[in-house]
């Protein structure tokens, strides 16, 4: 089975998502681990084995608050985006698939896997698009 990591920088989409999975796919809860820091995904991304993240596109954080990563790690926050996290994930883990869950599509996605609009999110579609991902 896969590790899944969402990664999802306005916290009410976490909540949104972690309900949507709990009522759709409960069999997925004990895989999946959230977080809304660009910097604290990379921090826990698992170094080794199939990995789904689904990421924001934009980020805030402050890697202050996250002293544990390598420098080479830490970059600007106007560079954090959902491509670049999927870069720096699949150097971490050369097996991670990364899907961005955005409201748009980034102009950058050389690293990206797919794309999952939130404007055509329900939580019932939420369970046909996971399903469909893990079988890849």
């Amino acid at each position: 089975m896969k590790k899944i990591l969402i990664v999802q920088s306005v916290p009410g989409w976490i909540r949104v998502l972690s309900e949507a999975i709990s009522k759709e796919v409960p069999n997925l809860i004990e895989d999946i681990t959230y977080t809304d820091s660009f910097n604290h995904a990379l921090e826990i991304a698992p170094r080794s084995g199939k990995l789904l993240v689904i990421t924001s596109n934009m980020f805030h954080d402050n890697y202050s608050e996250h002293k544990n990563i390598v420098p080479e790690k830490i970059i600007d926050d106007f560079d954090k985006d959902g491509n670049q996290l999927a870069k720096l994930i699949k150097k971490i883990n050369p097996e991670a698939q990364v899907f961005l869950f955005s409201e748009f599509m980034s102009a950058d996605r050389e690293f990206l896997d797919g794309y999952i609009s939130k404007t055509q999110y329900t939580p019932e579609n939420i369970k046909a698009v996971l399903n469909t991902i893990l079988k890849k």
